[in-house]
């Protein structure tokens, strides 16, 4: 089989030229279609169901609303498991499946069960809705919506045309499957009833809420025949805009008696526009904003759908009001690109290393060009196989091919050397070039196969990982084997044949002088280590057990942290914290941020942004800082240097805080990996929260003591006690009825 493969290809020389044309075509175009990522993505599959229920306490929200959700999910077909967040007003469920299921056939699933989850709920309580169709990983953009003139815009005003200009417009940029808004107050009619009036007219709150809901709507009223003629009725109720949807809704009826005057909802409430209820701000450059988050579409090219987002906001920005300008402050697409142009550049350094080092020791130009074309076609044929079976190009699918690149010309300078030193030894023999190459490659084609095979076989393990180190891993081991096997074909078929054209019988070649130079060296140490075979295996043996000896003092880590160029300082403030207060400290905590030379921005979100983003309380600011390149960088500082220092002026100038510093992508992963930002979690399960409390504290303090952990914390979210941080109103029937009668 192996042989024949040799046989053919020299026999069919020019078929085999175009084959390797063939794979440098397709080659280029499999990877121009490659979607590209700064880094794998290992977010399991999985489905999002969130449902918002203003007013509604965490526990409330549990009992009423997780918790049916979550029974109802139980018996999906490839269900793993099911989790539950429940914080004010707001409850998320994730349901995760199984590796492999198609994302759209578990939304589906889902989907079905929330039509018998929806029944469990009770009215009025909100409605679940599925949340985008993205990853762990795919908020691929931030942007702020600034004005040049802050007494131009309010923040409602802004807010009104992110939500109804903005977002809408980049929603139809194909890749994109959901933006958040986030910041600015949602202008809505805002009816605020005076109780007294409500019980002098012997009306209810409900009566009001009725005829609100009942004078907002249009309703088809069919046609009417006159004339030979059809004319649609059409009945229009909804509320108008602005100023005259003020007084359409003052003008609601909300009761009327026979033989006495409508009662109006001007007369029993004061009706205007207002902000509604927030949850979550945004404070950019220390002042609040409106901003959004760009959420990618699963398996969509994050490179291409980064280009098209920022073709539209060129677009929007010349449509927008006077004044108003979209500006990104945070994009993937710059750690894409330092991603791949850093593994291009090992690639190329790489190849020309090889070049030089090929030359150095075969001494023969045209077989060092015959080796080295050898691994620019293993890349492109390795580019083949990842689109055909799915994979992205990103930092470990590509570094998987850095690391290759001395194997992958192992079995083309086995070949090439090889016919290199028959043609030389035989020269005198009447012979054509073409069939001593045939014998030449024959004889080495095998222990070639061999050894190609067994280097892939040390990769097997990593095909074996399962879950998120699966995901990271994998495509490395991949993209090896993928150029590995591409190599050894190139070996066994293009290279005997650029030989049999390149080559020709006859002629004196010199061994290079620095081959002639080690085998000097080499020779005499040689024949001293084989009169002294058991010498030598015991300090192999001895070398061996030491470095055994010596691996537990080494460090680990799980993957090597990628510099993004971007830190994310997420800061807990202690629970029962407002909004208000927590924007205050977002402020504090970009003033001392900001002053570091190495900074160009900050930008805090607090709490959380609409449905669909990270369900956060108000107590938590998460602000993301920008970094000037390295080498703008002040030379005394290094990227550790500047994460600690940060860390250390935030804890003595803005105490109270529970600072927790790393990387977007890296608090990501960290959350996929733990179910937590943080790279080490420690749960604690128990039914005694207090004594849940007492532990984590003590299990912290532990933790604060081991050398290299730097902050440590315990959650707090569990003090967020309802009898202590919020007045309990219990409804007493009887006496609520006295009242209403």
């Amino acid at each position: 089989m192996i042989n024949a493969i040799v046989n053919y290809a020299l026999n069919n020389r020019l078929m085999t030229l175009v084959f390797a044309i063939a794979v440098i075509v397709a080659g280029v175009f499999s990877f121009q279609k490659l979607p590209v990522d700064a880094f794998p993505d290992a977010t399991p599959t999985m489905v999002q169901v969130f449902t918002t229920s203003p007013g509604l306490s965490p526990v409330d929200i549990e009992t009423l609303i997780s918790y049916p959700i979550e029974i109802s999910m139980y018996g999906i077909p490839k269900l793993q498991k099911v989790q539950s967040t429940s914080i004010f007003g707001l409850s998320r469920v994730t349901i995760y499946f199984e590796d492999g299921t198609d994302i759209y056939f578990a939304r589906r699933l889902v989907n079905e069960r929330l039509s018998e989850a929806k029944r469990q709920i009770p009215e009025g309580m909100g409605e679940p809705e599925l949340g985008p169709i993205t990853t762990g990983l795919g908020r691929i953009l931030m942007y702020s919506l600034k004005a040049e003139d802050e007494s131009q815009y309010s923040l409602q005003e802004i807010r009104t045309i992110q939500d109804w200009i903005v977002k809408p417009q980049l929603r139809t940029v194909p890749g994109v499957t959901g933006v958040l808004s986030i910041g600015g107050e949602v202008k809505q009619y805002q009816v605020n009833i005076d109780a007294h009036k409500l019980q002098a007219r012997s009306l209810t709150v409900s009566d009001v809420r009725g005829a609100l809901t009942q004078n907002n709507r249009n309703v088809g009223a069919s046609f009417i025949t006159r004339g030979g003629e059809e004319y649609i009725v059409r009945g229009y109720g909804w509320v108008n805009s602005g100023s005259e949807g003020i007084k359409d809704i003052q003008n609601i009826i909300v009761s009327k008696s026979e033989g006495e005057s409508p009662i109006y909802v001007k007369d029993v409430a004061e009706v205007g526009l207002g902000p509604a209820i927030r949850r979550g701000a945004e404070v950019s450059s220390g002042e609040e904003s409106v901003g959004g988050y760009v959420m990618k579409l699963i398996g969509t090219n994050t490179s291409q759908v980064l280009e098209d987002v920022n073709a539209k906001i060129d677009d929007l920005n010349k449509s927008l009001p006077e004044g108003l300008k979209i500006e990104a402050y945070y994009s993937q697409a710059e750690l894409v690109g330092k991603a791949i142009g850093t593994v291009e550049k090992a690639l190329l350094e790489g190849s020309v290393l090889v070049l030089v080092f090929l030359y150095l020791f075969l001494g023969n130009i045209r077989s060092t060009l015959i080796v080295v074309a050898t691994l620019p076609l293993s890349v492109l044929f390795a580019f083949i196989a990842m689109r055909m079976s799915g994979l992205s190009a990103n930092l470990m699918s590509l570094g998987g091919l850095a690391i290759g690149i001395g194997m992958m010309v192992d079995g083309a300078v086995v070949m090439i050397e090889n016919i290199f030193r028959h043609i030389e030894e035989r020269s005198d023999e009447k012979i054509s070039v073409l069939r001593l190459v045939g014998e030449s490659a024959r004889e080495v084609a095998r222990p070639i196969v061999f050894a190609i095979g067994i280097i892939i076989i040390v990769f097997l393990p990593l095909f074996t990982l399962q879950g998120v180190e699966g995901k990271l891993f994998s495509p490395m081991a991949y993209t090896i084997s993928f150029a590995l096997i591409g190599a050894l074909l190139l070996a066994l078929t293009l290279v005997p044949v650029l030989a049999s054209l390149s080559f020709k019988m006859g002629g004196q070649h010199k061994e290079p002088k620095l081959v002639l130079f080690l085998n000097r060296l080499y020779k005499p140490v040689v024949n001293t280590v084989v009169k002294a075979p058991k010498i030598v295996m015991g300090v192999a043996v001895i070398a061996f057990a030491g470095s055994l000896l010596l691996f537990p003092y080494l460090g680990s880590e799980f993957v090597p942290t990628l510099r993004e160029g971007t830190f994310q300082i997420r800061s807990t403030l202690p629970p029962g914290a407002s909004l208000e207060s927590a924007i205050k400290y977002g402020k504090r905590i970009q003033s001392v941020v900001d002053e570091f030379p190495e900074v160009t921005g900050t930008y805090a979100r607090i709490g959380r942004a609409e449905v669909g983003g990270d369900p956060e309380s108000v107590n938590v600011v998460a602000t993301l800082v920008n970094l000037k390149p390295l080498d703008q960088w002040r030379e005394d500082v290094s990227y550790e240097d500047l994460q600690s220092r940060i860390a250390e002026s935030l804890d003595e100038r803005v105490p109270g805080l529970a600072n927790n510093l790393s990387q977007p992508i890296q608090l990501r992963t960290d959350e996929l990996l733990s179910g937590v930002q943080a790279q080490l979690v420690a749960s604690i399960f128990g039914d005694d929260l207090d004594e849940l409390g007492r532990i984590g504290k003590e299990v912290a303090a532990l933790a604060n003591d081991v050398p290299g952990a730097t902050d440590v914390r315990a959650q707090q979210s569990a003090g967020k006690n309802r009898s202590l941080f919020a007045p309990t109103v219990k409804c007493w029937r009887s006496l609520a009825s006295a009242l209403i009668t």
